[in-house]
């Protein structure tokens, strides 16, 4: 899809289709005013349907001396209640309206406001068109229906409006371009999407990028190098893990590397502690946030951030077998630590444990995993925001910033010692569960706490947030790469 900044005369622009952006007031504000003229009065015959509401559109054809082919008008609702939340809903209606309409380009008059910056706005737009223009991957010999709108052009009225404009439209296509790669490889279905698959896809990333290179490793290395976590909860499975590494040199190599870890379960059966069938469900998404970092990765690869970037993948398949993990088996990790197993289906802090301790050899400036770790964090947070905990506040603070900047909400949650306790042992150092089932998603930060005291780092529960429905959202990537675009500035 093209996104470009321009200038152009409203109305002489050819286009097959204007859209122009309204709030509510009464009587008809100056550009309405101008498209009435234009138009021969067609504004002011539907102005009792136009409310002004937030998503309502009004479509006008055959429309007098404009050069458009239609004009769309599009409310934005109250001026002071303008945000992006209204913004989206606004291009959602957008997408719903032209879509049936095969329309191929798109003439964009941004809305006069004084709520929101231009460049936010054109860079939401990009993201929102890239986001409803997304295609499941559908597994079949029939042609894919492409999204018929290939061309949209944004109004700038002066040059250097126009520059930054573009700039903005640039880093909102490839926010949403990393957003389609997250949620593609999330809807893949599970005998596709397997560890091999994604070790397989970030080798091709890294073929094409001269400035990364891959690193896969393989079960024969995982037990040679005492990945003993990583191994056990995938020995159960046909499909051989993975750990997959990539590196981007970006900056000089005196500069500390920002490391992204993801959980990658390409299916979640829950292993020995098997879930139930309605559980069981939509679980080739545990690897989301594998999915949401090669995403967030590649991204800053694409924008060539003066960074120093590396990205670790521990992916398995959580399978129940003869010889998989048990309940009550003892497993010394990577760090040297052992895990007395109380639930096989908290697996994902079990490959994130070795994952984390591996990354020590970096000495990283900061680490940040992402997991679908636990369902305690929809209880807690919904499918609103995501869960953030972390070692240290100045890196939970600096990613509820990126996710406030990202307009990709989150929020933060303690790791007191208190809830440490509950993850006591009598035969091993710790356990992987919790007891009682209390405060779940805090469990599950505590334990990977343990293999991360010797850098910064926090941890990202994305299991509310980064699909939905079973459906990928693409969720948790603007975070992450606004997070990285803040280390570099």
């Amino acid at each position: 899809m093209e996104l470009l900044a321009k200038s152009f005369a409203l109305t002489k622009t050819h286009t097959p289709c204007l859209v122009v952006f309204y709030f509510q007031q009464r009587g008809l504000s100056t550009l309405l005013k101008t498209l009435d003229d234009a138009t021969h009065g067609m504004v002011k015959r539907i102005q009792g349907d136009l409310t002004g509401d937030t998503g309502n559109v009004r479509l006008l054809d055959g429309c007098g001396e404009l050069n458009a082919k239609r004009v769309l008008l599009v409310g934005l609702g109250k001026t002071n209640d303008f945000s992006i939340r209204t913004w989206r809903k606004a291009w959602q209606a957008i997408w719903t309206t032209t879509k049936p309409l095969a329309v191929t380009q798109l003439s964009v008059q941004l809305p006069a406001q004084n709520t929101l910056p231009a460049t936010e706005l054109a860079q939401h737009a990009a993201q929102c068109l890239y986001h409803h223009s997304y295609q499941l991957p559908v597994v079949t010999q029939k042609e894919a229906k492409l999204p018929h709108l290939n061309h949209v052009t944004f109004f700038a009225p002066t040059p250097a409006q126009r520059d930054k404009l573009q700039q903005a439209l640039d880093l909102g296509k490839v926010i949403g371009q990393a957003s389609q790669r997250a949620r593609s490889l999330g809807d893949l279905p599970a005998n596709i999407c397997t560890p091999t698959y994604l070790g397989d896809q970030a080798q091709a990333f890294a073929d094409a990028n001269k400035h990364v290179r891959a690193e896969i490793f393989g079960e024969d290395w995982l037990l040679a190098n005492n990945m003993n976590t990583l191994y056990a909860v995938g020995k159960g499975s046909s499909e051989p893990s993975r750990l997959i590494v990539l590196h981007y040199d970006g900056a000089e190599k005196t500069q500390k590397p920002t490391v992204l870890v993801g959980k990658g379960v390409t299916f979640d059966t829950g292993g020995i502690s098997l879930k139930s069938r309605a559980a069981m469900t939509g679980m080739k998404y545990d690897m989301l946030g594998a999915a949401t970092m090669f995403s967030a990765f590649c991204a800053a690869v694409q924008m060539g951030l003066p960074i120093n970037l590396k990205l670790v993948i521990a992916s398995v398949e959580n399978m129940p077998a003869g010889n998989a993990l048990k309940v009550n088996d003892v497993i010394t990790t990577y760090s040297g630590q052992t895990v007395e197993v109380f639930n096989t289906d908290a697996e994902g802090r079990l490959i994130l444990c070795d994952a984390l301790s591996y990354c020590e050899q970096f000495d990283p400036k900061v680490v940040v995993n992402a997991a679908t770790l636990t369902g305690a964090i929809v209880t807690a947070l919904g499918h609103h925001r995501t869960g953030v905990m972390g070692n240290q506040q100045k890196v939970v603070d600096q990613l509820l910033k990126a996710a406030n900047q990202a307009h990709d909400p989150a929020w933060s949650l303690p790791l007191d010692d208190e809830f440490n306790e509950l993850l006591e042992s009598n035969i091993a150092d710790f356990n992987n569960l919790g007891k009682d089932a209390q405060a779940g998603s805090i469990v599950a930060g505590c334990f990977l706490s343990r293999f991360t005291k010797n850098y910064p780092w926090a941890h990202l529960d994305i299991a509310g947030t980064a699909s939905i429905n079973r459906n990928a959202t693409g969720r948790v990537v603007p975070m992450m790469v606004q997070f990285l675009l803040n280390q570099v500035t």
